[in-house]
């Protein structure tokens, strides 16, 4: 086993987690899995910080009771109306004539891309790489690694949120016994689960409503294009008797899709729908007449383990950020050759000095 990993999501009015170990060659095993009402975190944001506290502890702890091995690092999935985004590219040489290019390359190339400056009161919660590009080629490379260049570009999609968020949530994972190890976007991470890369290619929209948020994450050509996010969710459009008020829930659709950049609806080949509205009667075939695109459940695509319709949705982003981190795993191990290592550092040596 190389890696156990402790995930945490923080829904619109819940709480999700998730352990689960990666092994030598990046399978995946999920040892436990938890959720709980929470009454401390709204809408993803903490607006009870005692509580929020005394939910998160209690959680974890069962998952530890299950397996006994939680680790105190946690990956935490982030959702609101308070992230932005921004493009940023980086270029970096590599020699001058070519050679391969390393994990140090692509790492020194995403760092240069991040080095953008922010108002003092944003913070960087995740860097999302759209393609790379070698020897001023077309950005379309998914993974540059191996490759042979004399220069290596980046386009990357930098998302922030605001600094007393991600310092508050950093507060609260820490007074409950752990430690941040990364925030992560939940719609990202929930497209790792419920999409896959036929989706992603032909042009796919996931669409979360929760409680009091709806969020639109575009996909198209296997990468991530936009997200958009309103503060209406299904307190907006549900009737008191809880049915489906279908004017409201299309003035919502309207409203979210309005932010989108979408040039045909016709590049769109999916609506995927996730969260707490998708299992209200009626909610897939009227959000697929309000935007005219094929729509379903969001149903979780290769889960080591059997999930109802609920749990799909309740642990879409969790077991979605597990397989994520899977695949970053192999990424980074594809070169472990020590000849290799030698000398790729040789080369860094040189390339410092010369």
């Amino acid at each position: 086993m190389t890696g156990l990993i402790t995930i945490l999501d923080l829904g619109c009015d819940r709480l999700a987690a998730c352990l689960g170990s990666i092994h030598k060659k990046s399978s995946l095993s999920i040892f436990a899995r938890e959720s709980a009402p929470s009454r401390g975190i709204k809408d993803g944001a903490v607006i009870d910080a005692a509580m929020a506290i005394e939910e998160i502890t209690a959680l974890l702890s069962k998952l530890r009771r299950k397996n006994k091995r939680v680790t105190r690092g946690v990956h935490v999935t982030i959702t609101g109306s308070g992230l932005s985004s921004q493009v940023s590219r980086s270029v970096i040489p590599l020699a001058r004539i070519p050679r391969e290019i390393s994990k140090k390359d692509i790492k020194k190339c995403i760092n240069i891309a991040s080095l953008v400056r922010l108002p003092p009161d944003r913070a960087i919660v995740q860097k999302i790489v759209k393609g790379y590009s070698v020897d001023s080629g077309a950005l379309n490379i998914v993974n540059p690694l191996g490759l042979y260049g004399i220069k290596l570009e980046s386009e990357m999609l930098l998302l922030t949120a605001s600094l007393s968020h991600v310092d508050t949530i950093s507060k609260v994972i820490d007074h409950s016994g752990f430690f941040l190890e990364k925030f992560h976007l939940a719609s990202l991470a929930k497209s790792y689960s419920l999409l896959d890369e036929r989706d992603k290619d032909a042009g796919a929209i996931l669409l979360d409503v929760g409680t009091g948020i709806s969020e639109a994450a575009v996909y198209k050509n296997k990468s991530f294009l936009q997200l958009e996010t309103i503060k209406k969710g299904t307190g907006f459009f549900i009737n008191s008797d809880t049915t489906l008020n279908k004017e409201k829930l299309g003035t919502l659709l309207s409203e979210l899709f309005k932010g989108l950049d979408l040039k045909e609806k016709k590049d769109v080949a999916s609506l995927v729908i996730t969260g707490k509205g998708a299992l209200l009667d009626g909610m897939i075939e009227e959000a697929e007449r309000v935007t005219k695109i094929p729509a379903r459940l969001g149903a979780i695509k290769r889960a080591p383990v059997q999930l109802n319709s609920e749990d799909s949705i309740v642990h879409a982003a969790t077991i979605g950020l597990l397989y994520r981190i899977a695949e970053e795993y192999r990424f980074f191990d594809m070169t472990k050759n020590p000849i290799q290592k030698t000398l790729h550092k040789l080369i860094d040596i040189y390339e410092s000095y010369f």
